[in-house]
């Protein structure tokens, strides 16, 4: 890839996809299928595949994934389920740890750690992206970068006792490019020196800063620009389901400024697509990427069924046209199982479904990489003018994009984000000194 930078997609939400339900888990023959198709998303369109549990809520999937699927995949990750403890208000002890470390240790190749982030909300619930409701804390950043230090120090240490190879993603967090250097550096100083190689990586996150296009294209500034002491350069994004999200990192990967970074990104959006009804083709002329469609036939299941067995022709044993494609996707599962026997030919096309959403984005992916045409029409916007009502294209962040395509050094950066940061969409955290307790109180 262009230099020597790498790719790689993490599937997680695999419930979703109807990964691990017994009768496929259980049958060596659908085991062997699913492998097949598994094979064909990894080291395909400029991209390795892996998959990703989460070792507190879907502790039980861990040994599942291990055995069926961590054989076809380039590598299984595991999420903490910090986040999920939190807000359902579960306490996080040391025996919860060692419990989470336990599984991520036998069951996964890269683990998430346990952060403590310097934020508060504004009120008692809030939603995860909704950073108008999340202030950083100031006051605590120190504090938590130490507490999050102690955190990975004493999973890296379980991982080493236990001689396992399973490696942690430290996340960074900070509301500006100097409170996330500042967490980094005491991250660094607080994990002894000989456990920093076993660090796999190093994932930005978001609740400090927001969640808009400026706030993504800074967190991929910010990877250029804070020294980690890590063995290989890897930049592991959260939660990236939509290209333009992924926007700013293809800019710095095309330009240069990402060199021999090795970047992976987790998305359960691909794998529930079937869910909302949903699928990502990638290929539509409109610049729509997705088919949209309800639980009425319609010709676009003849367009996915088509598009999907030009990529797993297998599944026309269960299903041989669109129309029966549809039938199975939308069959009551206790009529069709008294009367058939068995769930899986209802579970094969949804599986089918979501790897060929997971296929088409890796694709798109790559062809934004090749093709600048394909990467800046996606911050294209549709826009109606104000007197006449004429539609148009508004092609304005595009420009801003290209330009940010040349930027080479801080100071370059920094007259961007002046002149040009202000065209694109920004949400960001709000910035206080006030304490409150707790991420949800």
């Amino acid at each position: 890839m262009l230099h020597n930078n790498s790719l790689c997609y993490v599937a997680s939400g695999l419930q979703f996809a109807k990964l691990m339900y017994k009768e496929s888990l259980e049958s060596k023959e659908i085991v062997d299928l699913t492998g097949k198709w598994l094979n064909r998303l990894d080291d395909v369109n400029s991209h390795r595949f892996s998959v990703l549990f989460n070792a507190f809520n879907e502790k039980k999937m861990g040994p599942q994934v291990f055995e069926t699927i961590k054989p076809y995949v380039y590598d299984v990750h595991s999420d903490s389920g910090g986040l999920q403890m939190i807000s359902r208000g579960l306490p996080m002890t040391p025996e919860t740890k060692k419990q989470i470390y336990e599984t991520q240790g036998k069951y996964s190749d890269v683990a998430m750690s346990f952060d403590e982030i310097p934020v508060y909300t504004l009120v008692q619930k809030s939603e995860l992206k909704d950073a108008s409701n999340k202030v950083f804390d100031r006051s605590r950043l120190e504090s938590c970068a130490k507490e999050t230090a102690k955190n990975i120090t004493e999973q890296i240490q379980y991982f080493l006792d236990s001689k396992t190879k399973t490696r942690p993603l430290a996340i960074i967090q900070g509301n500006c490019l100097e409170t996330a250097m500042i967490w980094s550096d005491i991250l660094f100083k607080e994990i002894p020196a000989n456990m920093h190689e076993v660090i796999r990586g190093i994932a930005i996150g978001s609740p400090a800063l927001g969640v808009g296009e400026l706030e993504e294209v800074k967190k991929a500034f910010w990877f250029t620009q804070i020294p980690f002491d890590i063995k290989e350069k890897h930049l592991h994004m959260l939660g990236v389901g939509a290209m333009k999200r992924f926007v700013p990192t293809l800019v710095f990967i095309k330009s240069g400024l990402f060199k021999d970074t090795f970047v992976s990104y987790d998305s359960t959006t691909h794998t529930s697509m079937n869910t909302y009804g949903r699928y990502y083709y990638g290929k539509k002329p409109d610049r729509q990427y997705q088919i949209v469609y309800n639980r009425v036939y319609i010709p676009a299941y003849d367009e996915m069924y088509s598009d999907i067995i030009s990529l797993f022709p297998e599944l026309q044993q269960w299903c041989k046209n669109g129309k029966e494609f549809f039938d199975l996707m939308n069959a009551n599962t206790a009529s069709y199982v008294e009367k058939n026997g068995s769930r899986i030919p209802l579970i094969m096309p949804t599986v089918a479904h979501a790897f060929s959403c997971i296929y088409n984005f890796t694709k798109h992916v790559e062809d934004a990489l090749k093709d600048d045409e394909v990467l800046y029409e996606m911050v294209d916007e549709q826009t109606t003018e104000a007197k006449s009502k004429i539609k148009y294209v508004d092609k304005t962040k595009r420009n801003v994009y290209n330009e940010l395509g040349k930027v080479k050094t801080i100071d370059d950066y920094k007259y961007w984000e002046s002149h040009l940061g202000r065209f694109l969409n920004s949400k960001p955290s709000r910035n206080g000194h006030t304490t409150l307790d707790g991420f949800f109180t």
